[in-house]
């Protein structure tokens, strides 16, 4: 558990099953949207916690400094905050066993996951990304 505070998203059209090329230009859209070099931004996907396929990703992110009009709000608050090591087939399995997590514990929670790529784009072995998950705890039974 990890106290996070509030944050400022640009959203990509909602993805609704989109194909990986699809999400890749609206990923690339967003991004070049942004008021500052491409390299610098913080970027990632938002999954909604009631699927069964973690895979289907319904928006691409990217962190504002400041709010803007158009801004999705992450809120505040307590999130279960875990890193997984490894490729795309493994990370699946991984939100299994997060969601057995929060079901043991029987904890409700938000409406989203957060999930950001860390060291992705300086790595050529699959096993070694790493990815950082959040998810915004509601309450703890």
């Amino acid at each position: 558990m990890k106290e996070q505070p509030e944050e400022y998203f640009s959203l990509s059209p909602r993805l609704n099953g989109s194909s990986i090329p699809e999400m890749i230009t609206q990923a690339y859209d967003l991004l070049m949207a942004q008021p500052y070099l491409f390299s610098n931004n913080e970027y990632g996907f938002m999954i909604r916690t009631n699927k069964d396929d973690t895979q289907d990703i319904d928006y691409v992110y990217v962190r504002q400094e400041e709010p803007q009009r158009a801004s999705f709000v992450k809120p505040a608050g307590y999130y279960l905050t875990a890193i997984y090591q490894g490729d795309d087939e493994g990370l699946k399995q991984f939100y299994q066993k997060l969601k057995q997590l929060i079901a043991t514990h029987q904890w409700q929670i938000d409406d989203y996951f957060y999930e950001r790529s860390i060291h992705e784009t300086t790595l050529s072995n699959e096993q070694a990304y790493l990815t950082e998950i959040q998810v915004r705890i509601l309450s703890e039974e």
